[in-house]
């Protein structure tokens, strides 16, 4: 009965690891031949998928107990939160232009 248990772990480890090796190579075939925001964003689609089978499969999230699933839930809340920040600070924030100060780009003022 053991060996029966321990063999399906094995192979629910492996199953797990093969599919996160696949997406692992379309987020790089994503990212390498997509352009424009949906070079950016099913990369991270697929991450977050990589992490739910993290989550999911290998830390088994949904058999935590009450005060682990509070911290794991405001761990996420708080990724979020950063991601969020991070979002706002690269779309709101303006660009230099080259040549900004009436130098071209890579000179150096020698005052």
């Amino acid at each position: 009965m053991a060996e029966r248990s321990q063999t399906r772990m094995i192979l629910r480890a492996a199953l797990l690891c093969v599919a996160m090796l696949a997406l692992a190579a379309s987020s790089v075939a994503a990212a390498l031949l997509l352009g424009g925001w949906a070079g950016t964003l099913v990369p991270l689609g697929i991450a977050c998928a990589t992490a739910a089978i993290v989550a999911v499969g290998f830390m088994e999230v949904p058999h935590l107990d009450a005060v682990s699933a509070i911290s794991a839930a405001l761990a996420l809340a708080l990724v979020a939160v950063l991601f969020g920040l991070t979002f706002t600070d690269e779309l709101t924030r303006a660009h230099i232009p080259p040549g900004f100060g009436g130098m071209a780009p890579g000179e150096v003022s020698t005052e």
